[in-house]
């Protein structure tokens, strides 16, 4: 087993402490990694080689204004955002993705919860 922690990407202080107090890897939330500008990831993927740590995996799937059940769900947004988004995923070496994302997959109230596994 290793030991991991979720954390910000753009906190290189905190990823250094956490790394020389033995954590194993990192986690970061994949909103915020697709919400950053191409630099950014770049300069993120440049730290953890000089570090020689690693982000093998991303939490929060989809920002809550994607919805992915009732009548406002919208695939086609939730489709562009992944394919943008798995772009910095590949740069970075993230190998597996948390789906999570609570209010994204939130059922609508009044809305069949049937329907919304669907």
């Amino acid at each position: 087993m290793k030991i991991g922690c979720c954390m910000s990407f753009k906190d290189e202080e905190g990823i250094k402490i956490g790394k020389d107090l033995g954590l194993e890897y990192m986690e970061a939330a994949l909103v915020s990694l697709s919400a950053a500008p191409a630099e950014e990831i770049e300069r993120f993927v440049e730290f953890l080689n000089e570090i020689d740590f690693t982000c093998p995996a991303a939490n929060l799937m989809f920002p809550g204004d994607i919805r992915l059940t009732g009548p406002e769900a919208d695939f086609k947004k939730a489709e562009d955002y992944l394919y943008r988004t798995f772009e910095h995923v590949k740069k970075i070496g993230i190998k597996a993705v948390v789906f999570g994302s609570g209010r994204a997959r939130q059922v609508p109230e009044g809305f069949s919860r049937e329907a919304a596994l669907e």
